[in-house]
């Protein structure tokens, strides 16, 4: 909710796709540093991503599709 704040405050757009990207790279890195399913922790992330979205529309005031 914080971050969607901070979004709105400064008309940052809730979607940036490109930061999606670095987040599931990051997940990626840490599965095979610690011997994780990379598959889990992609669909894990996803689902914290989807959630983390739909929050911070609803703080926003927009919905753009995932």
């Amino acid at each position: 909710m914080r971050i969607g704040a901070h979004k709105k405050i400064h008309d940052i757009p809730m979607m940036q796709p490109q930061r999606i990207g670095v987040v599931q790279q990051r997940a990626a890195d840490f599965a095979a540093a610690n011997r994780l399913n990379p598959s889990f922790l992609h669909a894990l992330y996803a689902l914290i991503i989807e959630e983390t979205c739909r929050l911070e529309d609803e703080v926003i005031g927009t919905r753009v599709p995932l």
